[in-house]
């Protein structure tokens, strides 16, 4: 991966969670239940959920895990773009952005699930919320890069090109 196009993954991941934390803090003002997924996030790993003086920590800790796995995916994106699974478009950003959604559904249940002092969230909102941000991060992570990046050829392009010439 050329550093040019590993930054406009990051910048891009960055900016998606930007705007897939805007649409959960959204959803969370619009239906007055709680899917602040930082500070959920952050009540989680650090155990602190109404801890006052925690504050700080649980949020720093919910910020750099929130940001750092949108990272993730939005390189995970690149990957499977460069693999042939996806088109950098908008039909399929709307795939990827709903698959990364049920991810994240599951994911997050199981760690409801076995967390052994969960923050008390009610989950239904909280999955609705999550489908609609991923798919929104989706837009906007895989628009940001087609946007920002500069005409590169992927490994399955070249590959295609390689065996057409056979």
């Amino acid at each position: 991966m050329e550093l040019s196009n590993f930054l406009t993954t990051v910048l891009a991941g960055i900016l998606g969670t930007v705007a897939m934390t805007l649409v959960m803090y959204g959803y969370s003002l619009i239906s007055q239940q709680n899917t602040r997924v930082m500070a959920i996030l952050g009540s989680m790993v650090t155990g602190s959920p109404t801890v006052p003086n925690d504050k700080w920590k649980r949020n720093l800790a919910g910020t750099v895990g929130h940001f750092g796995i949108g990272i993730i995916f939005s390189l995970s994106y690149f990957l499977l773009w460069n693999w042939g699974f996806f088109a950098i478009e908008i039909g399929d950003s709307l795939w990827i952005g709903l698959i990364s959604g049920v991810i994240a559904v599951i994911v997050w249940g199981s760690y409801f699930h076995l967390h052994h002092n969960p923050p008390k969230v009610d989950l239904f909102h909280f999955f609705i919320a999550l489908l609609i941000a991923h798919v929104v991060f989706g837009l906007v992570t895989v628009n940001l890069y087609s946007y920002l990046a500069q005409p590169s050829e992927f490994w399955f392009e070249f590959r295609q090109r390689i065996n057409a010439m056979n």
